[in-house]
Formats: structure tokens, sequence, C-alpha cells
């Protein structure tokens, strides 16, 4: 058991973080490779195909943040940069890193205390200092997410959504939003940008480089349904609805671009009360499997963690009824199979309680 997990990333191997405690997990055996406690909070983000984490930490006596590199292999740190500021208080989405490793990338408190949407952007291997990008006052980054090679940021604040260039600090799409959505996704590759709350949008980026949307689709009316989350990749986008009484989720898969669903699967339905929702997704780069986690329902009846196929269909591939709430997953290719990583709380998200897990699949 794993106290109140935080995040996952996975690479040369697993790890969690929980608090102020990192571990590190052998991917193939569950082993652990190394667990460090560290004085202050941490969240972690890694390369799926690099041998690198980084660490982004929270001193709560001086409100600021430094950004710390590792290996899996060790717990040496290779590199430490401090912020000078804090960074944003959303531990899921204020730090990511490429693929490659050659960027990472965190969302921070404007200093000048404007409340500007600001990110700052690192060479993950050695913390050198590539870019920074100041946004309009009076908004903040809450989701954030960056390309497999590190040359594209996507993310989106109370008020809009933007793609940059990490080497350039272009804008190449800005679009306003009516508010938050709770999903957002951006494929490995850049291609395409999807987010939604009542409605779901995908983009494609044009020959030109900004991004042109291809569809929408909603589900409101009585008893409609919101976005819940999403993952997107070259091939595929998949799409988790929960239905506004929280009763049942839908999962749709879509072959890009088109605006017809594959195929849409249907949970076994909930009485609703610890509004259940697979609020977590994520889908290999080649688009062939996708993975949800949510929060589960008191009846032991819809699964928190359900994994897909395309070769399967709408039939899962593997699902779990968990004894919590699972807020995280991943899922990677590995040379044993596809890998997926989801933790959570020990107990549902609505429920008091401590203590979390950890599971790891091979499909």
């Amino acid at each position: 058991m794993v106290d109140n997990a935080l995040s996952v990333c996975m690479g040369t191997g697993s790890t969690v973080v929980v608090q102020n405690n990192v571990t590190v997990f052998d991917s193939s055996y569950g082993d652990v490779r190394w667990s460090s406690v560290f004085n202050d909070n941490i969240t972690v983000a890694g390369a799926h195909a690099a041998s690198t984490i980084v660490g982004l930490t929270y001193d709560s006596v001086t409100s600021k943040s430094t950004l710390l590199g590792f290996s899996p292999a060790s717990t040496e740190i290779f590199w430490i940069r401090p912020l000078g500021t804090s960074a944003s208080d959303r531990p899921l989405s204020s730090l990511v890193v490429s693929d490659d490793g050659s960027v990472a990338a965190v969302s921070i408190v404007d200093p000048s205390g404007e409340n500007q949407a600001s990110l700052l952007w690192y060479n993950a291997h050695n913390g050198s200092f590539i870019g920074q990008w100041q946004g309009p006052a009076n908004q903040t980054v809450y989701r954030l997410s960056v390309s497999g090679d590190g040359s594209l940021l996507a993310f989106m604040t109370q008020k809009s959504v933007y793609v940059i260039e990490t080497s350039t600090r272009n804008v190449l799409f800005e679009q306003s939003v009516q508010g938050l959505s709770n999903a957002f996704c951006f494929s490995a590759d850049g291609t395409y940008l999807a987010y939604g709350y009542s409605d779901f949008t995908l983009y494609q980026k044009s020959s030109t480089g900004t991004y042109i949307p291809q569809w929408t689709v909603a589900k409101g009316g009585s008893l409609g349904s919101v976005v819940a989350s999403c993952a997107t990749s070259e091939a595929s986008t998949v799409v988790a609805w929960a239905r506004e009484d929280f009763a049942q989720n839908y999962v749709e898969w879509y072959k890009n671009p088109s605006s017809n669903p594959v195929w849409t699967y249907t949970a076994p339905p909930t009485d609703g009360d610890l509004q259940d929702g697979l609020f977590a997704a994520s889908i290999t780069d080649d688009g062939t499997t996708a993975a949800f986690a949510g929060w589960g329902a008191d009846d032991s009846t819809s699964p928190q963690i359900v994994v897909f196929s395309q070769a399967y269909g709408p039939v899962p591939q593997f699902s779990e009824v968990t004894a919590g709430s699972m807020l995280t997953v991943d899922v990677q290719k590995g040379s044993s199979g596809v890998h997926v990583v989801a933790t959570g709380k020990h107990v549902h998200a609505n429920q008091p309680g401590v203590g979390g897990n950890i599971y790891e699949i091979i499909v």
C-alpha cells in the first residue's frame, strides 16, 4: 500500500510519488529499485524513451519551488534549478517531460503577483535553461502537455488554449474557451489536440503549423454526458464520457481524423452517489492500446481501471474493481508487452481516509 500516491511515470521503470517520498519500481517485477524521502513535497515526471526523471519540489517555508534531475537507476541528483518562485499548485498538471527527455516544462506562479500565465522549460538531461513564456494577466496554466520530441507545448488557461514552439516561443495556436475543461490531450507527434467538457473538439495540425478543428461532438440534454478524460495519438483518439448524474460511464474510440466512433463501450450503471467517472486516460503512441482510471462507485460495479485494445474493440482487454479510487494512469509499450500503471487513493476519492495503491498490468 502506498500512502496518497500522486503521480506516475514510465520509462526504464515505474515511478510513484507519495507527498515527500519518491519510489522507483522495476516495471517488470514490481521490485523497489530505490526510495528516497525529500524535505519538501515533490511531484515527478519522466521521459518514456530516456532514463530521465525530473522532480518538482515545493518549500512551504519560502513558498518557492525547485527542479531536480535524476535517474531511475539511483538516488543521485544530477542537476538542481531553483525557480525563484512557486510552481502551480496543481501537481498533476504543473510539470511535464518530453518522451525523449529534451524538455522539462513547468507552470509557475508569476513572481510579480499579476497572476500572469507563465511557463519555464529546461533541458531535462542537464537542467540547462531553454525558454520562458509569459501569457496574459489574470490567467493560470491549468492543463499542460508536451510533444514527444519536446518541440511543442500545449496548454490551457481559464480563457484560452495555446500551442507554442519551444525553440522560438512562437504561438502556433490560440483559441478562446468558455471555461476549464476536464479533458485535455495532445498527441506525442504533435498532430492532434483535443479538449472539451459539455462538448468535445478534435484539432489537427495543418501544413502551416496552426491547428484546424476537425469535428465537435456533444452529448447534452436531460441526463446528458460530460467529457471526463481523453487521450490522442497520431492514429486514434479515445474519449471517456460521464453521465451528468455520474451513474454511468462511456468510452468512445475514434480513428483520426474521422468524426465517427469506431465503437462505444458502456460501463455497468451505478447509483451515482460517489461521482464515478473515468477521469484519467492514456494511449500508446501508435494508438493501439488505451487505458482509463476512475473513481469507482460504492457498490463495486464499475471498474476503476479499464484497458482497451484496438484489436478487441469495445470489450475491455482488462478491467479491475480496486479498493479505492484511481487518479492517474499511464500506458506504454515495452519489450515484454504493453505496460499499464495506475495509482490512486486506497479509499474512494470522496471518502475520508489515508493510504493509496499502485497497480501495474501487462497486457
